[in-house]
């Protein structure tokens, strides 16, 4: 096998047990507030919306230091960010175990950091790992971690609930992030010519067509240049949509189905963990026609976005004007899994555009996931008072037509799915410059 491959699944391995352990806490407090219903966290509402909310916390204040990760490289950023998940997914146990608020909040600020890091690590390994005719490939495999983290954390938790205790569900998933990550430090490179695993054949198949050497550093990066171009626009706008939609059915799907339609919790998790297996699967097929497709690039792309988000629009439209509530069911999860594998033109247009830069842009992909972890619960609180199906109906009639306008801004505003001059030049001089 040759050596990408192991990094592509190294790397989307590390991302999932960074991700997993929110997720974890959704299923494991029903176990914890069982043990022990004195809880503060978990029996004061405003106490359990905060400690829900606390990840979001940690990831803004992670935001603006990690700016400036790119000095540190992939390698180490990445080791850190998981050394830093795996130890406060292992503390956690011990600290819940004396049932106060504020340090169960302060601990899940800290597990919200490194998440930080996905969208960055998914543009970096693509542009440093993947060969320019693979960066689909990649992107599919990499961002999986939206689909596999929502499988593994729920699917563990329930089985360490019922066969022995909820505390093991955290403990493994630490060891095994603290594993992902050492191994990633020990095969990981920054520059895939420096790596002592590779072999002379796959250097050479992906760096072909790149930048190399002294053209390949940083240098001085172009922010000024970075937000002159229209197409860096776009593509935050649309990843806002996208993330505003999918977080939505991602963190209150399953009290839709149960709340409003009325479906037991065994089908709400069935209809969870098919969709996200449908999505994985259609992620692999957009990617293999991405990558094989000889179309001109910018034009592929904006076809394939088209493809997806029109029939995601569709399922949504029927569970928004149906009344059959099976029919809802199916058309609310085939939206979550096509509307999920957008992800992959928005990133492999953002890594074609940018090149070198495109962790940059990546870090405005996670300033629109934190503003949507903050946004959404507002929102749902005040459109969704009592959990009614007239009331969710509201919520999907605002994702669509938050999905279709930053859809159509994406559509008319990238420019091309091809490197801006200011990810061509190492020094760049913005007087210069005439954005493509």
């Amino acid at each position: 096998m040759q050596l990408r491959y192991f990094i592509y699944v190294l790397a989307t391995a590390c991302l999932t047990l960074i991700y997993a352990p929110r997720l974890a806490f959704h299923t494991t407090m029903i176990c914890e507030k069982n043990e022990n219903s004195s809880l503060e966290y978990l029996t004061d509402k405003d106490l359990l919306a905060l400690t829900k909310q606390s990840v979001a916390y940690g990831l803004l204040l992670a935001f603006i230091p990690f700016t400036a990760a790119h000095v540190l490289g992939t390698r180490i950023v990445v080791t850190i960010s998981g050394f830093v998940a795996a130890s406060a997914c292992a503390a956690y146990p011990f600290v819940q175990s004396y049932g106060y608020f504020l340090p169960v909040f302060l601990l899940r600020a800290i597990q919200g950091a490194p998440l930080v890091t996905l969208l960055w690590v998914i543009a970096r390994v693509s542009h440093e790992w993947a060969p320019k005719k693979e960066i689909g490939h990649s992107i599919a495999l990499l961002s999986s971690v939206y689909q596999l983290a929502p499988l593994l954390a729920p699917w563990l938790s329930s089985v360490m609930c019922s066969w022995g205790d909820w505390r093991y569900t955290y403990y493994v998933l630490a060891v095994a992030c603290f594993l992902v990550h050492l191994l990633f430090f020990m095969f990981y490179t920054d520059d895939v010519s420096k790596n002592r695993f590779i072999k002379t054949e796959e250097v050479e198949k992906i760096t072909q067509g790149k930048a190399s050497g002294d053209d390949e550093k940083l240098g001085n990066i172009p922010y000024v240049a970075i937000l002159k171009d229209v197409t860096v626009w776009a593509l935050w706008i649309v990843t806002l949509g996208y993330f505003l939609a999918i977080l939505t059915f991602l963190q209150w799907g399953s009290l839709y189905i149960t709340q409003a339609l009325g479906f037991p919790v065994q089908t709400a998790g069935a209809s969870q963990a098919l969709t996200q297996i449908l999505c994985l699967i259609l992620k692999c097929v957009l990617a293999n026609r991405l990558d094989a497709s000889s179309t001109d690039a910018s034009k592929k792309l904006k076809v394939a976005f088209i493809v997806v988000e029109a029939p995601a629009l569709a399922f949504l439209a029927i569970a928004y004007y149906s009344s059959n509530e099976i029919l809802k069911l199916v058309s609310i999860s085939l939206f979550t899994a096509v509307h999920g594998i957008a992800v992959v033109v928005v990133i492999k247009t953002q890594v074609l555009r940018a090149g070198k830069y495109s962790h940059i842009l990546a870090n405005g992909n996670t300033a629109t996931v934190v503003a949507s972890l903050f946004v959404l619960p507002i929102i749902v609180k005040y459109l969704v008072p009592t959990g009614t199906e007239e009331e969710w109906s509201r919520v999907f009639l605002m994702i669509g037509i938050i999905v279709f306008v930053s859809s159509i801004i994406f559509l008319k505003l990238s420019t091309a799915a091809v490197p801006a001059l200011w990810a061509q030049l190492r020094r760049v001089s913005v007087e210069n410059i005439e954005i493509q």
